[in-house]
This record gives structure tokens, sequence and C-alpha cells, in this order.
């Protein structure tokens, strides 16, 4: 669900403009994000497969930061 959210919401031409002929525009450079994710395992489990650089880099960067906006904080519990 939040997938489809995140695909419907962080849309090009809202979040940012791209097109073929053009440069990326980053157009939620105005926004400052705290983020905070529910796991639904021990910290341990997580560092140990890697869940959590995982969400950092999906979420945090492949997200936010391709949108412009900055991630002030990002934790997961």
């Amino acid at each position: 669900l939040l997938k489809g959210w995140i695909d419907r919401v962080f849309a090009n031409g809202w979040a940012f403009d791209f097109s073929s002929d053009a440069k990326l525009v980053k157009k939620l450079r105005h926004l400052r994000v705290h983020l905070v994710g529910v796991g639904g395992a021990d910290g341990g489990t997580y560092e140990r497969h890697g869940y959590a650089d995982a969400m950092k880099t999906q979420i945090d960067h492949g997200i936010f930061n391709y949108c412009g906006a900055s991630v002030v904080t990002s934790e997961l519990l």
C-alpha cells in the first residue's frame, strides 16, 4: 500500500520534473523530512540482514533525495 501511495504522490510533474530531453529538476527542495519507520523484528535482525541500510537507501535516498527533500532524521524502531 505504501509503495502505491508513494508512486502516485511523488510523481513526475509534482515532486520532480524529468524528461528525456531535459535535466532532472528536484521540486521538493523546500521540505525538511523526519522519518520514523516501524520494524517487525529486533534491531539485530535488521542489522544482520542489512534491512536498515536497504530501507535508508530506498526511502531516504531513492525517494526523498531524488525529489530534493532534505532528510533531517531517519530512525527505525
